[in-house]
């Protein structure tokens, strides 16, 4: 896969700021799911009974948070080049850093 990640093109910092603001999101949607489909593991044995009552749903509510990690997670890597990736999102960043006439926030460190 090295070098399959392009560059975004970018036409403001308006425009900048949403892509990184659309990829945090995205990466704190796979976090949610995660730590929902991890407490509902844990707690099959706490409440054996209540769930037992209605197996079904709680399996499928199971399944479907690990698919949505999933699903997430390959949106965040996927290197398609019209993708809202990070690493396209990083290609754009290190392609944009030294432009002199970048949209993007200068870096100062």
């Amino acid at each position: 896969m090295k070098g399959s990640f392009r560059a975004i093109r970018v036409k403001s910092r308006k425009e900048f700021e949403w892509l990184i603001e659309h990829v945090t999101d995205e990466a704190f949607r796979v976090r949610d799911h995660w730590e929902f489909g991890t407490a509902l593991n844990e707690s099959f044995d706490k409440y054996l009974v209540e769930l037992n009552q209605t197996p079904n749903f709680w399996e499928l509510t199971r399944r479907a948070h690990m698919d949505a990690v999933v699903l997430r997670l390959g949106r965040l890597f996927d290197p398609h080049p019209t993708a809202i990736s990070l690493g396209n999102l990083l290609r754009t960043m290190k392609e944009n850093a030294v432009a002199p006439s970048t949209p993007l926030p200068a870096c100062h460190y």
